[in-house]
């Protein structure tokens, strides 16, 4: 079985690449990340909510000019990209009893400019909102 199988995963919109804006929420258990994207409509500024149920977070370095040196950027990870990681090792790191064939844990990680995203999760959901980041956040957060 390889390890460290990077999928890109179609979200419905590309991530904004200049100025994207991540936000975080977490609490002990669920997460939410918002951050702009570009749809068709251009005109329009438009969100990604990506809801989930939280394992282990990272979000910070690398950023877009030190991404290629990413673990995984080698096998097939891109920059301003949403992926999704099979056969992770950082996960059977995390979780070294973990059977990858049957855990729900899901290995995602999202680059932006100036950030990266990178978790263990699982009942994730993408979303794409119409609005500005900080908007959609606050909006969100109500729900959260």
């Amino acid at each position: 079985m390889d390890q460290n199988v990077v999928h890109e995963i179609d979200i419905g919109a590309k991530i904004e690449t200049g100025t994207p804006f991540p936000m975080l929420a977490l609490d002990e258990r669920h997460g939410m990340l918002v951050f702009g994207v570009i749809n068709d409509n251009e005109n329009v500024s438009s969100s990604c909510v990506f809801k989930f149920v939280s394992d282990v977070i990272q979000f910070g370095h690398p950023t877009d000019e030190s991404f290629a040196r990413h673990r995984l950027f080698g096998s097939g990870l891109k920059f301003y990209s949403v992926s999704e990681v099979t056969n992770s090792t950082w996960l059977v790191e995390m979780h070294p009893n973990v059977d990858l064939k049957q855990t729900e844990l899901r290995h995602f990680i999202i680059g932006f400019h100036d950030s990266t995203f990178e978790c263990l999760v699982r009942k994730v959901q993408f979303s794409i909102v119409p609005g500005k980041v900080a908007d959609v956040f606050k909006t969100q957060l109500k729900h959260f």
